[in-house]
């Protein structure tokens, strides 16, 4: 599908770095997750590792 007839096309973040603060949990964990799904690389931080582990797992590249 060309990008003028794919709406979402517009909105992806592939080759682009996303830094997510407070992504242990909630909202934080959230955002790396859509971010990761538009394409973005990820970096996670947070005070709770066990958590971002778990979340990085979840992600493949991404990196806490």
């Amino acid at each position: 599908m060309s990008q003028a007839l794919d709406p979402i096309a517009q909105f992806r973040l592939d080759g682009k770095v996303a830094i997510v603060t407070g992504a242990s949990s909630g909202l934080g964990a959230r955002f790396a997750r859509v971010l990761y799904a538009a394409g973005a690389h990820v970096a996670v931080t947070a005070r709770r590792l066990d958590r971002l582990e778990s979340l990085v797992a979840d992600l493949p590249g991404a990196f806490a």
